[in-house]
């Protein structure tokens, strides 16, 4: 089996594209062209503050997988940070984007994020398929719905008051370090992409997608622990630097990842 395809296979079954329907985006024939000139508040959560170690060991006969986790809480700040990597990269393709932790409290975040994370686990009902006790994130049409939770109502009110039409909501189940052999090592995570109008509460826009870099790392998935994480962080940015929004969006002819 050749690397690419390996690399591929991988990507595939993190992103539950085996058992997970898709949703068309935009939904309802919503207009998405106005995300270009409006402004776009933005936040990223991870569901779980936790790296799942994935490794496929080469038997003589036979493949056998070997799996691990480490809760990263208290070293990586990782909403805030990876909130700030997407809004980079919104600036860069000319969205007036600007993350949520620079225009609300941490106390209405941290409440938001604290009703989506409930929301999001209460409807997770796929199990990773080589890592016991992990979830896939749900399908896309559990996103379709424009959250309803009163800390989120909080959220939209105050950045609406602020000028703001419209929240770009990043929701991960957790991150992935795998080891896929020839010392290859890769930093996933699977993100829904979720688009709300603060003006109407609607969802005109959303899709799961895949965030990952590849790295040779001799297959040592330690690497990515050492110096607080470093390495995972800059695979997780480097993931995000290769979206393309307005492809992604139908605003550009450029090809989506």
């Amino acid at each position: 089996m050749n690397l690419f395809f390996r690399c591929t296979s991988l990507l595939a079954f993190l992103s539950g594209c085996s058992s997970v329907p898709t949703v068309i985006a935009p939904l309802d024939d919503a207009d998405v062209t106005p995300l270009k000139s409006e402004k776009l508040a933005v936040s990223y959560q991870l569901i779980a503050k936790r790296i799942n170690y994935l490794e496929t060991l080469y038997r003589v006969l036979w493949l056998e997988a070997k799996t691990s986790s480490q809760d990263f809480s208290s070293i990586f700040p990782a909403d805030q940070e990876l909130t700030g990597h997407v809004v980079a990269r919104l600036r860069e393709q000319s969205f007036h984007s600007d993350s949520v932790y620079d225009l609300v409290g941490m106390n209405i975040i941290d409440a938001a994020n604290q009703a989506n994370a409930r929301s999001t686990l209460q409807s997770v009902v796929f199990n990773h398929p080589s890592i016991p006790g992990t979830k896939i994130l749900p399908a896309e049409l559990f996103f379709s719905d424009a959250p309803k939770q009163p800390e989120f109502m909080v959220l939209s009110q105050t950045l609406r008051a602020q000028g703001y039409r419209y929240l770009m909501q990043l929701t991960a189940m957790d991150i992935y370090g795998n080891a896929i052999g020839y010392g290859m090592v890769v930093v996933a995570a699977t993100p829904n992409i979720r688009i709300v109008d603060l003006q109407t509460n609607k969802v005109i826009w959303n899709k799961n997608i895949t965030q990952s870099a590849h790295y040779q790392l001799g297959g040592d998935l330690m690497k990515l622990a050492e110096s607080d994480m470093a390495k995972t962080r800059e695979g997780l940015k480097e993931g995000i630097g290769k979206w393309n929004f307005s492809a992604l969006l139908g605003l550009s002819l450029e090809p989506a990842p």
